[in-house]
């Protein structure tokens, strides 16, 4: 939190404000105490949210906020304003949307008089109505008030907690309901391998353990599955310095950057880089991106074309033939693969080196729109792609691969489930 920051303080009004039955100060004046006295925060603005009385005139705490007002303004020297919430302050549905445009509006009036300072919100969630109160938390994940600093605080029986500095104290932006709910969408994206998506999920107000670590490694997947392998294998390099990474992932996670690094090169090599290129269409395909799916099995068989060809001399990286040129090369040197064949799903048992050929045809035939495609033809790309490296004797490679799909989403299970009982620690 800056020193300097512009500080504004939020609070709905209860009925308990600012005196309940019991003479207990309520909530929304302890909370503001607290952050005046206990944190040492001066604040620019104070903003108090009543139920109008426009819309309920039999419950409504409108008449509350004046006397919040005053009280403050005596005690604390500063000048409240008072936005009174439109709604049925026990429908939600009138609730949120009605605290969503007054946050917004206090957002935008705050960022009016900030004048380019820093701005901080401060945001008692213990005063008003039970809807009121589970609004404001989900308001803030959904970003709100963003791009500002936000805390969110919460007060406790004052019977149980007498002492002030122990009554009020920082409350997670999200339930525990909410956010197992959350947690729940992240081991759905694991299993469809959609890390970029499962990012924006992270942001989402989870106050869990390994939350930082878990948006760096899902960043480093959503690169490199997009082939950014320098940016990879870098941004896990830091992660793996400065992060608190768990015991659990430490051997694997050494094993992917070993495998980034190998990616990362000026000249990777053609069999590490037809592997990755295979689980990135293993990915695809398990998302039903079918033809997506079928270009990258092609990549993956190309490369190892390639590979293969400049081991048995039929080809030079710097040869500029194309893929049917490097296939007839190979059928007409003394290739192991042209002791191999494939059967299809749904065709006759080919040559390797034809059912290759064949993938090649239909690539090109996907990229020219003319011809559409589905599962069985995605499968059989797959096992064109399969029976090429078990040729070639990649077997072993294709197993070390730390990035295999069923292995990341594993990996990430774990993860997941050690925040998930961090949660309720």
């Amino acid at each position: 939190m800056s020193e300097k920051s512009f500080c504004v303080y939020i609070s709905c009004v209860g009925e308990n404000d600012p005196i309940g039955r019991e003479n207990e100060e309520g909530s929304l004046l302890t909370c503001l105490r607290y952050l005046i006295q206990i944190k040492q925060i001066q604040f620019n603005a104070v903003y108090l949210i009543p139920s109008s009385k426009e819309i309920s005139p039999d419950r409504n705490t409108e008449c509350r906020a004046v006397e919040c007002r005053e009280k403050i303004r005596n005690e604390f020297r500063i000048e409240a304003q008072i936005k009174p919430m439109k709604a049925q302050p026990a429908e939600l549905k009138q609730v949120y949307p009605a605290l969503r445009d007054l946050l917004t509006e206090i957002r935008k009036d705050v960022e009016q008089n900030a004048q380019g300072q820093s701005i901080t919100f401060h945001i008692n969630v213990s005063s008003g109505t039970t809807q009121m109160k589970e609004s404001l938390p989900f308001l803030v994940s959904i970003g709100i008030l963003k791009p500002h600093e936000v805390y969110l605080w919460q007060v406790f029986d004052p019977r149980h907690y007498p002492d002030l500095e122990r009554r009020v104290q920082r409350a997670p932006e999200l339930d525990l309901f909410a956010q197992e709910r959350i947690l729940l969408r992240l081991e759905q994206l694991a299993e469809q391998h959609l890390y970029q998506e499962a990012n924006g999920w992270l942001q989402c107000g989870l106050t869990v353990k390994y939350l930082d670590f878990a948006k760096q490694l899902y960043k480093v997947l959503a690169e490199h599955d997009r082939w950014l392998y320098k940016a990879a294998c870098n941004n896990l390099q830091r992660t793996l310095s400065r992060s608190q990474v768990p015991d659990f992932l430490q051997d694997w996670l050494q094993k992917v950057l070993n495998w980034l690094q190998k990616l990362a090169q000026k000249q990777p090599p053609k069999n590490i880089l037809a592997i990755d290129r295979y689980y990135c269409a293993v990915r695809r395909c398990e998302n039903s991106l079918y033809p997506d799916a079928v270009n990258h099995f092609w990549a993956a068989c190309e490369l190892a074309l390639e590979e293969h060809g400049k081991n048995i001399q039929v080809y030079r990286p710097q040869d500029l033939i194309s893929a049917s040129e490097l296939i007839e090369r190979i059928r007409n040197s003394q290739s192991l693969l042209n002791r191999n064949s494939v059967k299809l799903q749904g065709q006759e048992e080919k040559t390797l080196l034809d059912a290759v050929d064949w993938l090649r045809g239909i690539r090109n035939e996907i990229a020219h729109g003319s011809r559409p495609v589905d599962k069985q033809l995605t499968k059989n790309a797959s096992l064109i792609a399969e029976e090429l490296f078990r040729a070639l004797g990649w077997e072993q490679e294709m197993q070390n691969c730390p990035l295999r799909p069923k292995l990341v989403q594993e990996k990430l299970l774990q993860l997941i489930q050690a925040m998930r009982d961090s949660l309720w620690q």
